[in-house]
């Protein structure tokens, strides 16, 4: 068994991740799906789980990124602790680096809560879409995208000040709007993007020029050992 296992909460997540930790050595679950298989549950939930078990096994390094949602961090950790209780597993430390046995457990928040642009959508339920929205939001990058799906309208601004006027549309419909995947879905929408959510962040990542993707998702790699 591999020494070192990132439990994240899906498959648009485990795109990202497989991104930044390319030469990290980790095991990234969930695993993309197989023809013929059915898909791993996801959530939080079923990422802590998981996570529970490969320490009840002995790993050396697990690490569980977890969406933030409209959580704060000690919030994410007590849940870990719970579980960890729950399970009769005696650990050592805190806010989020525990050591229990032989396993260190590294609970990791994923999400953008104090981005502007986020923000300024009203966006208040964060994940690793938060990531993706921003970096769309970047016109260079966006152009780039365009161009790799050989997408030739909406032009930048058509879609992020139609992507805000829908957002306003629903909630004034009584709709709740303040998930960055629900603003992604609607930019994937407006751009008429069929494919998967996790196929987006591929394309998108992709499409962003390297200093950019970096500097944007640096402090979630430098977070994770």
């Amino acid at each position: 068994m591999a020494d070192k296992f990132l439990r994240c909460e899906g498959d648009t997540d485990r795109v990202v991740f497989e991104h930044l930790l390319q030469s990290k050595g980790y095991v990234i679950l969930p695993e993309k799906p197989k023809p013929c298989t059915s898909k791993e549950p996801g959530g939080e939930i079923a990422a802590l789980n998981n996570a529970i078990t490969l320490v009840k096994q002995g790993v050396p390094l697990v690490v569980a990124a977890l969406d933030l949602n409209g959580d704060n961090f000690s919030a994410l950790c007590a849940r870990a602790e719970a579980a960890l209780n729950e399970n009769a597993i005696s650990f050592k430390g805190g806010n989020g680096d525990y050591t229990a046995g032989k396993t260190r457990l590294k609970i990791v928040p994923v999400g953008l809560p104090r981005n502007p642009f986020l923000v300024s959508l009203g966006v208040k339920s964060h994940s690793i879409d938060d990531f993706l929205l921003v970096l769309l939001h970047e016109r260079s990058v966006y152009d780039q995208f365009l161009e790799v799906e050989k997408l030739k309208t909406p032009d930048f601004e058509t879609t992020f000040s139609g992507l805000k006027k829908a957002a306003e549309t629903l909630r004034k419909e009584g709709i709740s709007i303040d998930r960055s995947k629900q603003m992604l879905d609607l930019v994937r929408a407006i751009l008429g993007f069929r494919a998967s959510p996790a196929t987006l962040a591929e394309r998108v990542l992709k499409a962003a020029p390297s200093p950019i993707a970096e500097d944007l998702l640096r402090p979630l790699a430098e977070a994770i050992p």
